[in-house]
């Protein structure tokens, strides 16, 4: 892995809260994906693949548009709590304002949407239910972004599980009953409502106390700032979920099912990249406002630990998608399992692409990465027009896995001027390592596949990490660090 300067280590203090934040958001996300999961694997066998489509195609359909009342305040206010603490109820209160008033507007307007698309009766009633997703959603990121601008995941991982909790509960009693999709639908928009309120009283009683008011000048000022990261957010979202809409009008519903059964599953197993990169965006954030020399030194240092998580995900879901998807759907979604190993690609990229962007944005570089989710939206469309007409929704995968390639390329040549040829000769060598471990365990699961699925997944992890420590991807450097965090953070618990 890089051999970035000594300066570029964390600060005990730091890595203490990037640890414990990691360790917050990374409990919140796992729970809240694995929650999350068993609801809509809970709605896919429930509603069947056609039913099970029109649901994940209004979803898809809201977030894609939804988007655009995301005017970046999430991202900005973490950043600027981090950096101004004294300011954080004027800050919060303005962006919760300007936030709440466009979600509204845009919600409405997504409502309407309906009736100018061509869309079937049933499909019209469930993307406007799913309309109030906009505000529910919208509200939920950016009190979320106000927790991790204070590092205090534990409120967001709090929130979250509120909401996953309640929705896995609700799809248990919902199986009792006709498969409905409007059910399910009212069931999902009810638990991000409750999860939006959760983290506002908690936000109110715990953090901070937001100054409401609506200043147009501080709005407009804020709306400046903001806006280059809220660009990249529509189009990183547009890339991710328009697949489903594309699959809807040139394939049917039943092909969007099959492509968004295993989209759900990698997008959970992504959490995990999610969970670091946003932990250590505060950090990055504060070292950009001291000066900013140590920055590029502690991204090299955080590539190294998401190169341990992002590289098995793609090999061994390639090896193991067919055990994994059957695993957790069943067979009615066999046809899903190639499209899940083209997934598992992009999921890899994803966990690169979230710490690299978080990077930009500390330092206030925030339209390189705008260009970069601009490129690789380019990318998805053209490639979902030209592909899914003729591969469905195996098309809409290889659409989504080449767009995120493109931007990891795209990163990766904007950081590499910054770093030494033997900074780069050592990240080769640490990244080759970690795939020969991940080749070496997927190859162990497949022959753990004959004793079933579950076996083979538990012996391609537990030799993963085995093998990882045999080769020395991990050093002995960062196992220090690992246990001076752990003990520290018995030490506090303790106390």
């Amino acid at each position: 892995m890089p051999r970035f300067p000594a300066n570029g280590a964390v600060p005990s203090g730091a890595a203490q809260r990037i640890f414990t934040n990691t360790v917050y958001l990374l409990a919140a996300d796992i729970a809240n994906k694995l929650l999350a999961l068993a609801f809509f694997v809970i709605a896919a066998r429930h509603l069947g693949v056609e039913r099970f489509g029109v649901l994940s195609y209004a979803i898809a359909y809201v977030t894609t548009l939804g988007v655009f009342a995301d005017l970046g305040l999430a991202l900005y206010v973490t950043r600027e709590v981090a950096r101004r603490r004294g300011d954080a109820g004027q800050i919060v209160g303005d962006a919760i304002t300007l936030r709440t008033s466009a979600s509204v507007l845009v919600g409405m307007l997504v409502a309407l949407s309906v009736f100018v698309v061509g869309l079937h009766t049933e499909a019209r009633g469930i993307v406007a239910i799913c309309s109030v997703l906009v505000v529910a959603n919208g509200l939920f990121l950016l009190l979320a972004g106000v927790f991790q601008g204070f590092e205090r995941n534990v409120y967001t991982a709090l929130s979250r599980i509120v909401q996953t909790g309640l929705l896995v509960l609700g799809a248990l009693l919902l199986m009792r009953l006709s498969p409905r999709t409007d059910y399910f639908t009212w069931l999902f928009v009810g638990t991000a409502l409750a999860s939006a309120v959760t983290a506002y009283l908690l936000m109110v009683r715990r953090v901070v106390r937001p100054v409401l008011r609506f200043d147009w000048r501080s709005s407009l000022a804020m709306l400046r700032s903001a806006l280059p990261m809220g660009i990249s957010a529509v189009l990183v979202t547009a890339y991710y979920w328009n697949g489903s809409v594309w699959l809807a009008a040139f394939a049917g519903e039943r092909a969007v099912g099959v492509f968004a059964a295993p989209q759900r599953l990698v997008f959970g197993i992504a959490a995990l990249g999610m969970a670091f990169s946003g932990a250590m965006y505060p950090h990055m954030a504060r070292v950009q406002a001291e000066g900013g020399q140590r920055l590029v030194a502690v991204l090299g240092r955080a590539l190294r630990y998401v190169s341990l998580l992002a590289i098995p995900v793609a090999i061994l879901g390639a090896v193991l998608a067919t055990e994994a998807v059957e695993l957790v759907y069943g067979r009615d979604y066999a046809e899903s399992a190639l499209v899940f190993r083209l997934l598992v690609v992009w999921g890899c990229f994803v966990f690169f692409n979230s710490l690299l962007s978080n990077y930009y944005y500390s330092a206030d570089r925030a339209r390189f990465a705008t260009a970069q989710a601009g490129v690789s939206l380019c990318v998805n469309v053209v490639a979902n027009i030209l592909l899914i007409p003729r591969f469905g929704a195996l098309g809409a995968a290889m659409a989504l896995a080449g767009a995120e390639l493109v931007g990891t390329a795209w990163f990766v040549c904007g950081v590499a001027r910054e770093w030494s040829r033997s900074d780069h000769r050592t990240l080769a060598v640490g990244i080759a390592k970690c795939l020969v471990a991940a080749v070496g365990a997927a190859l162990l699961g497949r022959i753990g596949a004959l004793l079933g699925a579950p076996i083979a997944l538990a012996v391609a992890a537990v030799c993963y990490f085995v093998l990882v420590l045999l080769l020395g991807a991990v050093s002995r450097e960062d196992i220090e660090l690992i246990k001076a965090m752990l003990v520290r953070r018995r030490r506090t618990d303790c106390a």
